[in-house]
């Protein structure tokens, strides 16, 4: 009886247009979320060369080589997340999905802003 129902449930095509739709919706929140772990990281890579490696000469090209590193591992995640939602509509576990991938970079993001707060209250 089982398999009836979910053959059932996975043949309504009207749903599926809003299923992606939330899916891609989900997704653009992960961006906006991306994008403030890149804000927050950013400024503090620049904290954390500072402090470790002192204001010289080589700061700037470090500074520049985080940021380079972030903005690729975040692209990278959202390339994943992406495919892995839109697989996430089809296994009717989108939402569940959307949860496990936002949870860690929310961590990322509140860590992000710690760190930042403890560096900026060390550098003044």
């Amino acid at each position: 009886m089982g398999r009836i129902a979910n053959s059932r449930r996975r043949k309504s095509p009207l749903l599926f247009p809003a299923r992606y739709a939330l899916c891609y919706v989900l997704f653009l929140v992960l961006v906006a979320i991306a994008y403030g772990d890149f804000l927050a990281w950013r400024i503090t890579s620049v904290y954390v060369v500072v402090i470790f490696a002192g204001a010289n000469s080589a700061t700037a090209l470090l500074s520049a080589v985080l940021t380079i590193i972030l903005a690729f591992a975040l692209f990278a995640a959202l390339l994943w997340a992406e495919a892995y939602l839109r697989d996430g509509v089809r296994r009717f576990q989108l939402i569940s999905r959307f949860v496990y991938v936002a949870l860690p970079l929310l961590g990322v993001l509140g860590v992000g802003l710690a760190l930042q707060e403890l560096f900026q209250a060390l550098v003044l």
